[in-house]
């Protein structure tokens, strides 16, 4: 399962939306961006297309089963709560760096083991609060 993708935007559904509902996205989905329905067009497209097939059929399978996708809300869940601590952190160290007159920003350790997705996220949040 892969958290950093919210598959209920991959298919264009809301998070409380019925399991018939999130089919019936799949379906649209699958018939608009299945490799084999663009006709004649270009590897690079194709490729692409094949990405977004695999995308679309991943939040499928992820939200069109009960135990998968009541996991996946969780994580969810718990992500977002992650990412509201480390920013209420970020806060707390920018209030520290002002009051203290440091120019030197240490990265918290729970923010140095983030993946360099992630980090680029946080130091766009940095450049914000600075």
């Amino acid at each position: 399962m892969t958290a950093s993708i919210d598959h209920y935007a991959v298919l264009g559904v809301d998070s409380d939306a019925q399991r018939e509902d999130i089919h019936r996205a799949w379906l649209a989905a699958a018939r608009i961006n299945h490799p084999d329905a663009l006709g004649d067009v270009n590897e690079v497209e194709r490729r692409a297309a094949a990405r977004r097939m695999h995308e679309i059929n991943e939040a499928w399978r992820i939200l069109g089963s009960l135990d998968l996708r009541a996991s996946y809300d969780k994580t969810q869940q718990q992500s977002l709560l992650l990412e509201e601590n480390i920013f209420k952190e970020l806060l707390h160290l920018r209030a520290a760096r002002r009051k203290m007159g440091n120019t030197q920003f240490v990265m918290p350790k729970m923010i140095k083991n983030q993946r360099q997705n992630d980090y680029e996220g946080f130091k766009t949040l940095l450049e914000k609060f600075a």
